[in-house]
């Protein structure tokens, strides 16, 4: 039987904070002005919902996904 679906290699990542931070297009400008190459992915914030998810599903198979996001 073949598939009907095929999910590979997928991620969902929550900046933790994000909606705190740089919220006033003036502090995200000041932000992007003080450090332009700053990596601001900072591991300590970050939460990793979904990493590197695969599945399938077949023809006349069934799936469901809960959630807002």
């Amino acid at each position: 039987m073949s598939d009907a679906i095929v999910v590979d290699k997928i991620s969902k990542k929550y900046e933790l904070g994000a909606l705190q931070r740089d919220t006033m297009l003036r502090e995200r400008l000041i932000s992007l002005l003080r450090s332009p190459f700053k990596d601001r992915s900072n591991s300590e914030n970050t939460l990793w919902a979904l990493q590197d998810v695969y599945f399938k599903v077949a023809v006349g198979g069934a799936v469901g996904i809960i959630g807002r996001h």
